[in-house]
């Protein structure tokens, strides 16, 4: 099986940039028995090189694979063209539980499970117009997962990333058996009020809420959540065209 994995798509994320270093060497213990063809990538390798989310360019490179005009996109899909599973390793800036975004398919949210993953988002395709690497994978017919792995400057983000990789190369039969899982849907974007506004309470990613309840105060309109369900990506600061966090309903 050939298998890809990745790190630094957005080059403040360094758990997962660490660990890529260290798999570089031949007798790191993970390659003793792997049966798998694996091939490492560092995705965006000039943002890496300034601890910031998005290159020099401003691109932020993993909403640019629907039309691969970044010339690193290019490169990037010629390197994994025909790998049969990709694990993209991110962190995110709000505390979060090991989550994986993955296209809503039973072997995609298997394979999320058998890595550690404790929830999955699916249905993001709207959102970033299929702009991500792991969707480009899907659509050339492999099964493509990001993980987000916990939050930048946590120590456990780095645990759970190296624990995901042990586990992404044992051979398939080897895997952990699928454990239960938390699979969210998108529902749809929450756009922010006119002007300022603040969050009616503190949230994170996978934050629970409940229909009709207060999300965010504006000046002039107030947001609140459409259904029972979960809140993802919420930010402050966003305009009025812009979500300030995005809705998601729990699939059964």
């Amino acid at each position: 099986m050939r298998i890809g994995i990745l790190a630094g798509m957005h080059g403040d994320e360094p758990a997962a940039i660490r660990l890529i270093h260290e798999l570089a060497h031949s007798d790191h213990p993970f390659w003793k028995d792997c049966p798998h063809e694996v091939l490492f990538g560092i995705g965006n390798p000039a943002a890496v090189a300034i601890e910031k989310r998005a290159g020099p360019d401003g691109v932020d490179l993993n909403r640019a694979f629907s039309t691969h005009s970044h010339p690193r996109a290019r490169v990037l899909c010629d390197a994994f063209q025909g790998v049969d599973s990709v694990l993209d390793l991110h962190q995110t800036h709000l505390p979060i539980s090991p989550c994986a975004v993955c296209a809503d398919h039973p072997e995609s949210l298997r394979l999320a499970a058998q890595l550690g993953a404790t929830q999955a988002v699916t249905g993001t395709e709207a959102l970033y117009e299929n702009g991500l690497f792991t969707d480009w994978v899907t659509r050339q017919g492999g099964i493509g997962i990001t993980l987000e792995t916990g939050q930048v400057g946590d120590p456990k983000a780095y645990a759970t990333a190296k624990e995901a990789v042990r586990r992404l190369l044992l051979p398939t039969a080897a895997r952990p058996q699928s454990t239960e899982i938390q699979v969210w849907k998108m529902l749809q974007p929450l756009y922010a009020p006119a002007g300022a506004y603040q969050f009616a309470r503190e949230f994170h990613n996978g934050s629970r809420v409940k229909k009709g309840e207060l999300i965010a105060k504006g000046e002039n309109s107030d947001v609140y959540a459409l259904a029972d369900g979960a809140l993802f990506l919420p930010k402050l600061g966003q305009t009025q065209d812009q979500p300030c966090c995005v809705q998601m309903v729990a699939v059964d």
